[in-house]
């Protein structure tokens, strides 16, 4: 069989529309074997840089539907190899870190806009996600670690194992605890990234190279605050009960611009806001969130700045008054 039509079978196998037969044929042929051994063995020769590997595996997950999702070894390898074969980087099905080395599943959840889902890890560990948030762990820790992967905003309460750190990573930041409870925020289009601490100890650090690479030990009623802006980092005593209030409910307001406000209200109440071009004045809001409607908030928000609001569906538009 000449080359160019071996790699179309490939390419037919690995977008599903080959029969079951046409499969069996193509796993029997000598040149199938001979592909895949030198795909595995070139795969041991090559490694990649730890953006790529970010890259490749934050493209596979854009391509599962949204929800809780597993990642099965079968699957990825399918999509490691139509890499490939099309771009010819054997490397990625071992180093890209889509799946752990034992094979195991990846899970990702995602928490729709609106509302709050509670996810039980491996270890028994419990985290908390808010609107517009995911988290991406394996079905089983390793023996060594416990590796996971957030965006957004997480309320975490670790289980103890002082034989197995507990490791976040977010778009800014890297965490390292042994059993504690802590916060994390950090959506990846703000511009600041803060972790609270509620309990236990935990040690932070920003992933930019630009910062000081130090990190910092937080205890309890600290939080670390990394800016995007300026690669600046600072730690500052907080009402840490009030800043986590919201895995109960309770979400607070604290010094917001109305830009920053209605980024959190979309992603609290799964609504859409609007806003002119320019804002006039430099109001702030400070104010705590529980059990009300949107409606009160914009109540609320009236009184504070001299603004209108008009609901169309799930529209919002805000205007100043003259």
């Amino acid at each position: 069989m000449d080359k160019l039509h071996f790699f179309r079978n490939w390419l037919h196998f690995l977008a599903g529309s080959s029969s079951q037969d046409e499969n069996h044929t193509l796993y029997d042929l000598p040149e199938s074997q001979e592909f895949q051994h030198a795909v595995w063995k070139d795969a041991g020769k090559k490694s990649l840089s730890p953006e790529r590997k970010q890259s490749i595996y934050q493209n596979t997950l854009n391509q599962v539907s949204p929800g809780i999702r597993i990642i099965r070894q079968q699957r990825l390898l399918k999509i490691a190899a139509a890499v490939v074969i099309l771009l010819g980087l054997g490397a990625i099905i071992r180093y890209a870190g889509v799946f752990t080395a034992d094979g195991d599943a990846l899970i990702e959840v995602v928490c729709e806009r609106g509302v709050r889902k509670t996810v039980v890890l491996p270890d028994g560990s419990a985290v908390i996600l808010t609107g517009e948030s995911k988290i991406s762990y394996p079905e089983e820790f390793s023996r060594e670690n416990r590796n996971v992967v957030m965006n957004g905003m997480a309320f975490f309460d670790v289980v103890k194992d002082p034989d197995r750190p507990f490791n976040v990573s977010s778009s800014g930041l890297n965490i390292t605890v042994l059993g504690t409870s802590f916060s994390v925020e950090d959506f990846q289009d703000e511009a600041y990234a803060k972790t609270t601490l509620l309990e236990g100890k935990v040690c932070v650090s920003p992933k930019s190279n630009n910062v000081h690479p130090n990190p910092a030990i937080l205890h309890p009623g600290e939080q670390y605050n990394y800016s995007r802006n300026n690669n600046s980092t600072s730690v500052s005593q907080v009402d840490a009960q009030r800043v986590t209030g919201w895995i109960n409910g309770r979400l607070a307001i604290d010094q917001l611009t109305v830009e920053q406000l209605c980024r959190i209200l979309e992603r609290w109440y799964d609504v859409d806001f609007h806003l002119p071009e320019e804002i006039p004045g430099n109001d702030t809001f400070t104010f705590t969130v529980e059990g009300n409607s949107i409606e009160d908030v914009l109540l609320l928000m009236q009184k504070i700045s001299p603004m209108s609001c008009r609901i169309i569906g799930n529209d919002i538009f805000i205007e100043y008054k003259n």
